[in-house]
C-alpha cells in the first residue's frame, strides 16, 4: 500500500487526460472515490478534485444530455436507436453526480446542483424505468438530500441573528420524504444510504439557533446509532467494513459525534443512553476495521473518538456549563458538527490554539489543574471505558488491537491551518 498510494491518484489524472476510452477513466475515477487510497490528514485528499475532473469530464462528452454524446464528439457514435448504450452513459452521468455530490457532501463543502436541461428531461423520461431498481431509488433519495442541502444552506443562522429560525420546518419537510422511501425490499446499500442521508439531513438541527429543536435532535440520535448497529451487523455476516465506502465512513464519524453530543447534554435523560453509548465504541471499531494503515483517517478516527469520549471538557464553557448541542463552525453544512468537535479535541488533546477565545480560556484552566493533580488527560480511558475498548469483539462492540499511539500531532480532517508541512 505505501507503494501504490502515492501513484494511484497521478495514475488517474493521466488516464483522464490521456485515455483513449473517456468512458472506462470515468468509471475507474469513481471507482477511487469511493475507496479513496489511505491517507493521514484531510489537505491531501484528492478525491474532490477527482470527482470535479470526472464530472467536468463527463458534461465534456455529453453525458448529461441524457441518451446521446454525438453532438459533442467529432467521430461517429453508436446510433441513439442502440438502447443500450444511452441506458449505459445515463446511468455513468448519474454515478458521476452522486459521487461528485457525495465527496463534496463528506467534506462539508457545498456541491453544484446542477440543473438538467430540458433536452436531458424529456429523454430521461423514456429511459429512467429502465434502470435497476437500486439506480432508480438511490438516485431518487439522493435527489431529495442534494435538494434539501441547498435550501437549508441557505437558512443557517448566525449566532446573533435576532430572525426566528427556518431550518426545523423543512428538515422535517424533507426528512419525512426520505421516510416515505422505506421499504422492505430495499437493497442493503441503499438501505445504509438511506440511513446516511437522512443522519447528514438531521444533523443540521444543531445549527439551529438560538436552540435546536429537542424532537429532532432525539430523532437523530436515534438513526445514528441504528446506522452503526446496522454497519457492524453486516461487518460481523459479510465483513463490510473492508469495503466501506468512504462517504459511509465519514458519515458513521458523524452519526458517533452526534451520539456524543446529545450523551453529554440534558437530552441524555429522553433518550437509550445504553444503546448509544455502545453504537458509540461500535463505531470506534468500524473506524479500526476500516483503517488500512496505521496513521491513516481511520487509525487515528480510533484514538480521537476514544478521547472525545472520556473527555471532562468537551463543550465546556467558561462560567463551567457544557453546551453540547451547539455548533460554532455553521459553514461546513451537516459536517460542521464533525469539524466544530474537532476543534474542541484539538485544544485539549493536541496543545494547538483555538480560534474561539473562550475556549483558550479553558483549556488554561485544564493545563493547570493538570499539572496540580498529575493527570494526563491525554492519555487512555477511564477504567470502565478502556474495559470495553480492550475487550475482544463481542456483539457490535468491537476491540482496538495494536493500535500504538502517533508520536507526530493529528493534522487531519483540517484542523492543522497553522502547520507548515513539509512534504
Amino acid at each position: 500500500m505505501d507503494f501504490l498510494a502515492p501513484r494511484m491518484n497521478k495514475l488517474a489524472l493521466f488516464a483522464l487526460e490521456n485515455s483513449n476510452n473517456h468512458m472506462e477513466a470515468l468509471r475507474g475515477i469513481i471507482l477511487l472515490c469511493h475507496w479513496p487510497v489511505p491517507i493521514s490528514s484531510m489537505y491531501k485528499d484528492m478525491t474532490n478534485t477527482l470527482s470535479g475532473t470526472a464530472l467536468h469530464l463527463a458534461m465534456q462528452i455529453g453525458l448529461h444530455i441524457v441518451g446521446t454524446g454525438q453532438d459533442f464528439s467529432r467521430t461517429v457514435l453508436p446510433s441513439d436507436a442502440d438502447h443500450s448504450s444511452r441506458i449505459s452513459r445515463a446511468q455513468l452521468w448519474i454515478n458521476c453526480l452522486i459521487t461528485y455530490q457525495n465527496t463534496s457532501l463528506r467534506q462539508g463543502i457545498l456541491p453544484l446542483v446542477l440543473l438538467d436541461s430540458p433536452q436531458a428531461k424529456t429523454s430521461e423520461k423514456d429511459l429512467s424505468s429502465q434502470f435497476s431498481d437500486d439506480v432508480r431509488f438511490h438516485r431518487q433519495m439522493h435527489n431529495i438530500l442534494i435538494t434539501a442541502t441547498s435550501s437549508l444552506a441557505r437558512l443557517i443562522p448566525t449566532v446573533v441573528s435576532d430572525s426566528p429560525s427556518e431550518l426545523y420546518p423543512f428538515i422535517s419537510l424533507y426528512d419525512t420524504q426520505l421516510q416515505e422511501m422505506t421499504s422492505d425490499t430495499m437493497s442493503t446499500l441503499n438501505t445504509i444510504y438511506l440511513y446516511c442521508y437522512r443522519i447528514h439531513l438531521l444533523a443540521y438541527h444543531f445549527l439551529d439557533w438560538p436552540s435546536p429543536d429537542h424532537g429532532g435532535l432525539i430523532k437523530l440520535y436515534t438513526i445514528s446509532y441504528k446506522l452503526i448497529e446496522y454497519l457492524t451487523s453486516k461487518d460481523q455476516s459479510v465483513g463490510f467494513a473492508r469495503a466501506c465506502p468512504d462517504f459511509i465512513h465519514k458519515t458513521t464519524l458523524l452519526a458517533a459525534i452526534s451520539i456524543l453530543k446529545i450523551q453529554k447534554s440534558e437530552l441524555v435523560r429522553h433518550v437509550n443512553s445504553a444503546s448509544g453509548e455502545k453504537a458509540y465504541f461500535s463505531a470506534i471499531y468500524l473506524c479500526q476495521r476500516i483503517s488500512l494503515q496505521s496513521n491513516d483517517l481511520g487509525a487515528r478516527g480510533v484514538i480521537i473518538l476514544g478521547q472525545m469520549w472520556t473527555s471532562k471538557n468537551m463543550y465546556r464553557r467558561p462560567d463551567g456549563r457544557v453546551d453540547s448541542l451547539s455548533t460554532r463552525i455553521r459553514s461546513r453544512l451537516s459536517m460542521s458538527v464533525v469539524f466544530d468537535s474537532f476543534w474542541w479535541w484539538r485544544v485539549e488533546f493536541n496543545g494547538q490554539t483555538s480560534p474561539y477565545p473562550e475556549q483558550n480560556r479553558i483549556a488554561r484552566v485544564t493545563v493547570q489543574a493538570d499539572a496540580t493533580t498529575g493527570s494526563d488527560a491525554s492519555q487512555g480511558f477511564e477504567p470502565s471505558v478502556a474495559a470495553q475498548v480492550a475487550a475482544p469483539p463481542t456483539g457490535p462492540v468491537g476491540s482496538i488491537p495494536d493500535m500504538m499511539p502517533l508520536d507526530e500531532p493529528f493534522p487531519d480532517f483540517d484542523w492543522a491551518a497553522n502547520f507548515d508541512f513539509q512534504d
